[in-house]
């Protein structure tokens, strides 16, 4: 199975792979999906269009939106508008704006599948190959674009023994959420939540899962993102951080026992 976090900037978006053949995208990266400023740079055009071309893949299986930030989920519309998808999930929300709109349109008019999903739902994807979310549970849907990040899609992926973590951009609510769920969280890799934000990664959060490798995709940003302190925790629990940032795109290959990860910027890998 292959794992790509892609390079979209300021952004989230991760490519699943699998040994059948099935293909999931999870967010968008950036862009004008919802918003009225076309200026806006495009990473579904500009950087997830390409690499899935780059990898003859003209069918998504589904697309999860872990929930409704342009930074998340901005790049749908030029994906969705040129490649075939399935199905398309994000978590349910008390809310309607233009980007909740926008996702529910843009599934209509290319006659998509759309789901609310909460915590306990879980795909098949070919043969030992699953997706399920942990969180939200259904008692936590965001009344307002500014409670969005909390009750975001956390998703497993699982390969037989390979487990990875993308934890959305949950803050501390979520993360105690996720912690008081009782699921099992210990992950080899995990896609750290909110771009390394000092309001994410708490130590119980990082003690829980254990992750060997810490992923941050982020790009340029007034945010403070990632934050030293988040960095220097995961590094004094034993895990090497990996940013997009410095790396490029991170993609992890692995057979469901053990696996290897390499930035597109370092090819030497791990």
């Amino acid at each position: 199975m292959e794992i790509t976090v892609l390079d979209v900037g300021q952004g989230d978006s991760v490519v699943v792979s699998t040994p059948s053949g099935h293909h999931i995208l999870i967010d968008c990266g950036p862009g004008p999906t919802g918003s009225d400023d076309q200026g806006i740079w495009d990473a579904g055009k500009g950087t997830v269009l390409p690499y899935l071309r780059y990898k003859g893949i003209n069918r998504l299986d589904a697309i999860f939106v872990s929930h409704p930030h342009d930074d998340h989920m901005g790049g749908l519309s030029s994906i969705i508008n040129n490649i075939k998808v399935d199905r398309l999930y994000m978590p349910p929300v008390d809310y309607q704006d233009s980007m909740v709109t926008a996702i529910i349109e843009e599934a209509r008019e290319n006659n998509v599948l759309m789901a609310y999903i909460t915590d306990g739902y879980s795909i098949k994807v070919g043969d030992r190959v699953s997706i399920e979310a942990v969180h939200p549970p259904d008692t936590l849907k965001a009344s307002s674009t500014d409670t969005a990040n909390d009750s975001s899609l956390v998703l497993m992926v699982t390969y037989r023994r390979f487990k990875m973590l993308l934890a959305g951009d949950i803050e501390k609510l979520g993360e105690q959420s996720v912690l008081a769920s009782g699921n099992d969280i210990n992950v080899d890799v995990l896609k750290v939540p909110h771009h390394g934000s000092k309001t994410s990664s708490s130590p119980e959060f990082i003690d829980r899962i254990n992750p060997t490798y810490a992923l941050i995709s982020v790009g340029n940003n007034n945010y403070g993102h990632p934050s030293d302190e988040v960095m220097e925790r995961y590094r004094d629990s034993g895990t090497e951080v990996i940013t997009t940032k410095e790396a490029g795109a991170i993609t992890i290959i692995t057979d469901g026992t053990g696996f290897s990860i390499k930035g597109y910027i370092n090819q030497n890998g791990r």
